[in-house]
């Protein structure tokens, strides 16, 4: 079935406009829908070239807001699958810039499913002007190499990457796929298995799950697991070498880890702050949850003894324990021995009673974090 319309008007509806495709010239607009996604501070419009009255572009004004604010040039995807290959990983365009010297970065990506993606950038050399800049994806910036077996069809353009829009203006023309180019380097992987303690974590959640620049932050697709219910969840995931930033989160970005700047672990860049790691091998990567240390890097007695945070009476206890706080502490869970919470409470201090009669009868665990993120452990018997 096609052009279905109301009779009486006498007009059939307008022709049904292609999807946006390489080359993206911003001309046909009676046959291609150039649609565009402005994100996180860019405003975007079709106007004409500031050079040529007949020839039309993509304008694009970078405001305030993050420094990655960027364009998607089409909605839903290309048309077709950037035709990436060996000798073909250059994609270029038309750029005009207000300034010399910027990065401008450009990133691939499968439109549906965002951790197939590779990105890289190009230095203007030309102020006021348009110049063709090359982006050549066989030697990417961060994250993901270019995959040629793999399908990229969505193409967004950053001006002044890692720059903070201040109502700049740029415009685009003529993305095309261009010659030249190398067969992308396939480097080695390594298994690095990403492990967090949630035994300190007072808050309610279901799955914590790993994210950062290796998987777009995507949220879900990195799951973790604890497969023996100990509370420490993991995930392995294979990674090029390099350097990567990543932060633990829960239920699809409903909770993350609120890193403090002062940790050796993170990076902070603008308003956000991430754990960073160095791949070159297979790793185990295990920390407490907004923690730069694993929850017990000694024997529970040994670190416990080094501790003193805490002391606890009765012990062995029926009823009622009583906790002795010598400072103040963000976060106190009891687990069992299984990593059961059974008790928690954030910004504590004093004494503290805490009522055991519905426990069962066992071995269970105080953990506390201090001020300062430092740990300590208490055992306690319920009878």
């Amino acid at each position: 079935v096609d052009n279905i319309w109301f009779y009486a008007t006498g007009t059939p509806p307008p022709p049904t406009k292609d999807k946006i495709d390489l080359p993206i010239t911003w001309d046909d607009t009676a046959s291609v829908d150039y649609k565009f996604n402005d994100f996180d501070g860019t405003a975007s419009e079709m106007v004409a070239d500031p050079n040529d009255a007949s020839n039309l572009v993509l304008k694009t004004t970078k405001n305030a807001g993050q420094t990655w604010a960027g364009t998607t040039l089409g909605s839903n995807g290309l048309k077709n699958a950037i035709p990436f290959g060996t000798n073909m990983t250059i994609i270029k365009a038309k750029v005009y810039s207000p300034d010399a010297g910027i990065q401008v970065r450009l990133k691939v990506e499968n439109d549906t499913a965002g951790t197939t993606s590779v990105e890289t950038e190009a230095t203007t050399t030309v102020a006021n002007g348009w110049e063709t800049l090359s982006f050549d994806f066989s030697n990417q910036v961060t994250g993901p190499i270019l995959d040629t077996n793999k399908r990229y069809d969505k193409v967004t353009i950053f001006y002044d990457f890692g720059t903070m829009g201040s109502g700049k203006v740029y415009y685009v023309d003529s993305v095309y796929m261009g010659v030249g180019g190398s067969a992308p380097v396939i480097p080695d992987t390594f298994a690095v298995t990403f492990k967090v303690d949630m035994r300190n974590h007072a808050g309610g959640f279901t799955t914590p799950e790993v994210n950062g620049e290796f998987n777009g932050w995507c949220g879900t697709c990195d799951a973790m697991a604890d497969t023996n219910g100990d509370n420490i969840w993991e995930k392995t995931i294979r990674l090029a070498e390099g350097t990567y930033e990543f932060k633990y989160s829960y239920d699809n970005w409903s909770g993350q880890e609120e890193l403090d700047t002062s940790l050796s672990c993170v990076k902070t860049t603008g308003t956000f702050t991430n754990r960073i790691i160095t791949v070159s091998k297979d790793t185990t990567y295990e920390m407490c949850w907004e923690s730069c240390k694993a929850c017990f890097p000694e024997s529970v007695e040994a670190f416990a003894a080094s501790q003193q945070a805490i002391t606890v009476y009765p012990n062995p206890a029926n009823e009622i324990i009583n906790i002795d706080i010598k400072s103040s502490l963000k976060n106190i869970v009891i687990t069992d021995v299984l990593g059961n919470t059974v008790f928690a409470a954030q910004n504590v201090a004093g004494t503290i009673e805490v009522p055991v009669a519905n426990f069962e009868n066992g071995i269970y665990l105080i953990n506390t974090v201090d001020d300062n993120n430092e740990y300590a452990v208490k055992r306690f018997v319920k009878y």
